[in-house]
């Protein structure tokens, strides 16, 4: 395969136009070691080979359990994923049902989600809309081993400069996991957080957010000032809807 390949998905509007403006370029959040794509990145079961559509809108049988390093997979890639041939990058990687109903749905999936770390082998088909694509995992860190394996960070700068404030917040615990989202009431745009609170510190492994051109997801091991945390909170105890405090 060419090395200048690029994987390169964009934006439709409403008007069935593509939007190519602006690469997909993120630091890593403060606190955060990576930068890493979600909802772009579908898994499917195969290694080798497009998987067979099981329904007339092109869905394939998902992923159900984390990939291990060294294996190789088959991916479907749509906006905002842009990469070149050979590039590594990281997936939040959610089993097949929490991936489409989420972690609120299936809380038990939290532990068995992972970091995982992704280098382009070969690009079977890309067209405007999405791209399949083989990829070698060489890296892959469950959640659940997330505190173990990544070392604690502070928070050096509020989390609230990185997302949304929507009247549309909740708490909820999910398990030994929190888990805090931030919406505009139409689940177009908006923010969440999951913790783990061990003792008295609150770690933030996964922090994500979304608009109508852009997802990002910033995973590690940061610890919050209780401060940040209160704030959560106090924002959720005010909002529009029902609070499942922790």
């Amino acid at each position: 395969m060419p090395k200048e390949v690029r994987v390169r998905l964009h934006f439709r509007d409403h008007n069935g136009k593509y939007n190519t403006s602006g690469d997909r370029v993120q630091p890593p959040f403060p606190g955060l070691a990576f930068c890493a794509y979600h909802e772009a990145v579908e898994w499917s079961k195969e290694k080798d080979k497009i998987p067979p559509f099981i329904n007339k809108d092109g869905d394939c049988l998902k992923l159900e359990l984390p990939p291990k390093a060294g294996e190789q997979k088959i991916i479907r890639v749509s906006h905002p994923f842009d990469e070149k041939s050979n590039a590594e990058f990281w997936v939040l990687f959610k089993p097949a049902a929490s991936f489409l109903c989420g972690w609120d749905s299936y809380p038990e999936h939290v532990d068995s989600s992972a970091f995982v770390k992704c280098k382009i082998l070969d690009v079977f088909s890309n067209d405007a809309d999405n791209a399949w694509v083989r990829v070698d995992i060489m890296d892959s860190i469950l959640f659940s081993d997330v505190l173990h394996k990544i070392p604690e960070q502070k928070e050096t700068r509020s989390i609230f400069n990185e997302i949304y404030a929507f009247e549309w917040c909740s708490i909820m615990a999910l398990g030994e996991w929190l888990y805090y989202e931030n919406y505009d009431g139409e689940d177009y745009m908006g923010s969440w957080i999951l913790m783990r609170k061990v003792e008295n510190k609150v770690h933030v492994l996964a922090l994500g957010g979304a608009n109508f051109e852009q997802e990002d997801v910033f995973l590690g091991n940061m610890v919050l000032s209780q401060k940040t945390y209160d704030e959560l909170i106090v924002n959720c105890a005010h909002s529009a809807i029902t609070v499942n405090f922790p």
